[in-house]
């Protein structure tokens, strides 16, 4: 997922975004928590989820911005 792909969404469209990422990265967890994770690969998907979190706050944080601007 790229920043620039995620600039131009809305507001709740990033909020539906983190929510789906979040339950993603709750699966996975579980799935780490019960020993099943490491022949999904998943200890790197973690990571990538986390990021794309972070990128999605963001583009939430930019928007916030941009609305006290105007």
């Amino acid at each position: 997922m790229k920043f620039k792909d995620l600039s131009g969404k809305s507001t709740q469209d990033l909020y539906q975004i983190i929510g789906d990422l979040k339950r993603e990265l709750f699966n996975i967890r579980i799935l780490k928590g019960t020993g099943q994770a490491e022949a999904a690969g998943s200890t790197s998907k973690v990571r990538m989820i986390r990021r794309d979190i972070a990128r999605v706050q963001t583009a939430l944080s930019a928007n916030r911005l941009k609305k006290e601007i105007n």
